[in-house]
């Protein structure tokens, strides 16, 4: 079972994979820390009415003001009061509750970002070999686990993991263009440039201006969901060889297979752009 610490950062995450969005109203379920919470949303006017369930089990109702695809709240409480600010994502809801005491002042010690998905939406099982995203530099990460990962991390989380790969395997993943594009996409939006970043762009023959805006481009075109499926088929390829590669005693059939798919990928000229290039 995912630990519900990560949950938060898989629904965000998700808000990349999924291209049509929903809009606020409707009936969340709590996930992670929200365990057991319930919103209620619906449309009134120019605004919303709705109700939100905490974890001290007492509905309270609001009315929420939109501010483009996010809307904000108060509520009053026994001892103060909730600011509440919800932004939308692909299969639910962010609430931001920030709390003030009685008297007016904020208690920012005790704000929380909870997660909510819209009702009747499962969340998908965390694929193999998936690990929490980092919250700092890592010496060491298996390879396998980085690229089961990194596409529900956010983008510093992944750029602290790549540099963690082994060298060796960084170089057989910047052999599947495809997935190097995807985590260039993710590298290049992280808010601090690492050193690692350099080398995964290496031979690559883009930019991460020009990585950012193909992806972005694909998400207005509409071949986003089609990169994104394009890719998840090259990972299964790529899970195979990393595990091959990691025990080169190994005669399974489908090791020769990767051998064989490796040496061929070896002498490809294809690249991050050129793969890019399939979308526009």
């Amino acid at each position: 079972m995912m630990h519900r610490s990560t949950f938060l950062s898989l629904l965000i995450a998700l808000a990349a994979v999924f291209a049509a969005r929903a809009d606020l109203p409707g009936v969340y379920i709590g996930v992670g820390e929200a365990q057991g919470m319930r919103v209620e949303m619906s449309a009134d006017g120019a605004g919303l009415q709705g109700a939100i369930t905490l974890g001290d089990g007492e509905r309270r109702t609001f009315r929420a003001e939109r501010a483009g695809e996010t809307a904000e709240a108060a509520i009053e409480t026994g001892d103060g009061s909730l600011w509440l600010h919800f932004a939308r994502e692909a299969v639910g809801v962010v609430v931001t509750v920030i709390p003030f005491d009685a008297e007016g002042a904020l208690r920012a010690d005790r704000a929380q970002a909870l997660a909510f998905v819209r009702e009747g939406v499962a969340l998908p099982d965390a694929p193999e070999r998936f690990l929490p995203p980092p919250t700092a530099p890592v010496r060491v990460i298996d390879a396998r686990a980085f690229v089961s990962s990194y596409p529900f991390w956010p983008p510093m989380a992944a750029a602290w993991g790549w540099e963690g790969v082994e060298p060796r395997f960084r170089s057989v993943i910047r052999m599947f263009p495809l997935i190097q594009a995807d985590i260039l996409w993710t590298l290049c939006r992280a808010p601090q440039r690492t050193a690692g970043l350099g080398e995964a762009l290496d031979g690559q023959g883009v930019t991460c201006e020009q990585v950012v805006s193909a992806v972005r481009q694909m998400q207005v075109s509409g071949a986003f969901d089609r990169f994104k499926r394009d890719v998840a088929q090259e990972r299964r390829v790529l899970m195979t060889v990393l595990g091959c590669a990691r025990d080169l005693t190994r005669q399974r059939p489908e090791c020769a297979r990767a051998g064989a798919e490796t040496a061929k990928r070896a002498i490809s000229m294809e690249t991050a752009a050129t793969a890019l290039a399939r979308y526009r």
